[in-house]
């Protein structure tokens, strides 16, 4: 049997008021206990978004750096005098202002080639100290490498040295240019590279000059005809046979 309804009874003007207000102090106090959580948000938001950070990460820096580091291999420097020696060349090379480079004509370049040089091979620990030839070789190798980097080339504006770039001496470069030079071409004699004295350097690049040209190519690239030649012939062979 249905009830009929009880009659709500009505509220006075102040009990309305008094409800109103009561609500009212509950919101504010739901508002004020979010304020902080707010500021969170926003904070939290800054750390989630990439673009509002400031990386730390010097591209061009490490890159030289590393191109040091992949320069100067545990054979490179071989029976050069002293432990340690790789490891102090890779920081020195790394620390070098390639900027200097930029707008060296060609005497200006060679002048600081044999003032880093003489520096390198004058820091070098204990009984390789005074070692040229294997400073003159690190130097030649890492700007070499620094020149073939498409990213530290154009950034440092180094492509104009590359017709100046000397090959990297060692035993294996000499006997390719011995096997290369023509016969009546006097060529100093291979002592060793801790022995390289910069006269002998200085002949032996002219040499290089004169078999680079018969190829069409700078000197320095050289050493891509020399290094590891045997194995790269038979891949290259290799390679012919098939297209064949």
């Amino acid at each position: 049997m249905h009830k009929p309804s009880t009659p709500r009874a009505s509220l006075t003007v102040g009990q309305a008021d008094a409800n109103i207000g009561h609500r009212f102090a509950i919101l504010m106090a739901y508002v004020g206990a979010l304020r902080p959580l707010r500021g969170y948000g926003a904070a939290y938001q800054k750390v989630r978004l990439p673009q509002t950070m400031t990386p730390h990460f010097d591209f061009i820096n490490r890159l030289k750096i590393r191109t040091a580091m992949l320069a100067i291999g545990r054979s490179t420097l071989r029976n050069q005098g002293a432990p340690g020696m790789v490891n102090h060349a890779r920081t020195y090379l790394g620390n070098i202002e390639l900027g200097d480079f930029a707008n060296a004509d060609i005497n200006c370049y060679f002048r600081k080639l044999d003032s880093h040089t003489e520096a390198l091979a004058n820091s070098f620990p204990a009984n390789g100290r005074g070692n040229w030839g294997a400073a003159r070789k690190s130097l030649n190798i890492f700007l070499r490498d620094v020149v073939y980097n498409r990213h530290l080339c154009k950034h440092f504006k180094l492509s104009h040295i590359e017709k100046w770039l000397e090959v990297p001496l060692d035993s294996h470069v000499y006997q390719g240019l011995r096997n290369d030079v023509k016969k009546d071409v006097q060529i100093p004699k291979w002592q060793g590279l801790c022995r390289l004295k910069q006269e002998d350097s200085a002949a032996l690049q002219k040499v290089a000059s004169q078999v680079a040209k018969t190829h069409g190519v700078s000197r320095v690239h050289l050493d891509v005809r020399y290094w590891r030649s045997d194995a790269i012939n038979a891949a290259e062979a290799h390679k012919n046979a098939h297209v064949d």
